[in-house]
């Protein structure tokens, strides 16, 4: 084990001693606060500052914002802190345990310090990313945190609808900006993804089907696009689903000066890099399916003349693959490993693995090999394909994808 995975061990042990005492509703020690502000720094790569240290997301609990109480972290992610927080009336989880626990969540953006730049990402990392876009100079860049906040909250103010997320009182609090959201009581697409075996994916289908006519509805009335569609993202409710996170493609307000053209995205839902939110979909698709994600793979980086063996790609799109390499573009590559749904999930049909490969725009020709597709023409088109899928083949009895 590295120094560097000694200290991500502590880190992560101190940030879960504090989460428990904030719910216990027991003040942190000391010790422990002071401790995890020392691992933060030395963690983040910037040097050690004599005075006003920044503040950790620990130090954030039990805080107060326009009367609302911070009481959990719900995600850490590169760019900002993403808190639960309770209202003045219910300042004690005690006090509405018998209801929604929480009433808001609140997006704040990290000290421009703790960002935690493109280096340190881990490999086949799905997480968000901020990337310059430019012919032949295609990198990630660290974005301004205070802007990425504005930035997603007037998107979200773009599209005033039901299915995507409330944004309000964007402000700023200490230098740094954020903004209030509902809590949204249930889960994401994600935690439902994780919980059903590849062969139980009715329910999974239908809030897809609720996605794509949610997203050809918006375009249509707001001209929306989401630009970070993946699992994570969808939050699934009693009655819909609804959008959150979303991302971001044109001029952006990065850490070392403004680039006329950047992307707030995955790549491993927007490998294209560019909003295509269809796309990302079928991406999504392949995974509930199989269970395994097209774009899950360890070699994004190998070097141009290094070819796997056995591809199931024709030449055409190994050929078209190489080309964006060479351009700096690497995020097709771990198609070139790209294995059958028949071989990842042997119960499928191969009707229904058409209708997969389609969502990533590929299909299966007479020689065995991958050739490009048109893919669904539209949202319509791909929410009537699940639509057929769940509603008649999955759902006849004895079914092997039922059972």
């Amino acid at each position: 084990m590295t120094s560097m995975d000694a200290l991500n061990q502590k880190r992560a042990a101190l940030e879960a001693m504090v989460q428990d005492c904030m719910v216990a509703g027991v003040e942190v020690p000391v010790a422990v606060s002071d401790e995890l502000q020392e691992l933060n720094i030395a963690l983040s790569g910037v040097p050690r500052q004599t005075h006003n240290p920044p503040k950790s997301w620990t130090q954030w609990l039990g805080q107060s914002i326009n009367q609302h109480f911070i009481k959990r972290l719900l995600q850490n992610d590169s760019y900002a802190y993403l808190f639960a927080a309770l209202g003045r009336q219910n300042s004690t989880l005690e006090a509405s345990a018998a209801n929604n626990p929480f009433e808001f969540v609140y997006k704040i953006a990290k000290p421009q310090e703790l960002v935690v730049t493109p280096e340190t990402r881990p490999p086949r990392d799905h997480s968000t990313m901020v990337l310059k876009l430019e012919p032949f100079d295609t990198r990630p860049v660290t974005p301004d945190s205070n802007a990425l906040i504005e930035l997603q909250y007037k998107r979200l103010n773009s599209c005033i609808d039901s299915a995507v997320i409330a944004a309000t009182e964007l402000d700023t609090i200490e230098g740094l900006n954020f903004y209030q959201m509902p809590f949204v009581s249930g889960g994401t697409l994600q935690e439902m993804i994780s919980t059903r075996a590849p062969n139980d994916r009715l329910e999974v289908l239908t809030h897809l089907v609720k996605c794509a006519q949610t997203l050809g509805r918006l375009g249509i009335s707001h001209g929306f696009y989401h630009g970070n569609l993946k699992p994570s993202n969808i939050l699934i409710t009693d009655d819909q689903i609804v959008l959150t996170d979303p991302g971001y493609f044109g001029p952006l307000k990065c850490a070392s000066g403004f680039i006329e053209q950047g992307m707030v995205s995955s790549t491993a839902y927007y490998p294209l890099l560019v909003p295509d939110d269809l796309l990302a979909l079928g991406i999504i698709f392949f995974e509930t399916m199989t269970g395994v994600h097209p774009f899950a793979s360890d070699k994004m980086l190998i070097a141009i003349d290094e070819q796997p063996g056995q591809s199931l790609l024709d030449t055409e799109l190994i050929d078209e693959i190489n080309f964006k390499r060479s351009t700096l573009e690497p995020y097709l590559t771990p198609l070139l490993q790209l294995k059958r749904p028949l071989l990842l999930a042997p119960w499928l049909t191969t009707t229904q693995e058409a209708l997969i490969l389609k969502g990533l725009r590929l299909c299966l020709g007479d020689d065995g090999l991958l050739h490009k597709d048109k893919g669904f023409a539209d949202y319509a088109e791909f929410a009537s394909s699940l639509w057929t899928l769940s509603s008649q083949e999955l759902a006849e009895p004895g079914h092997s994808l039922n059972q």
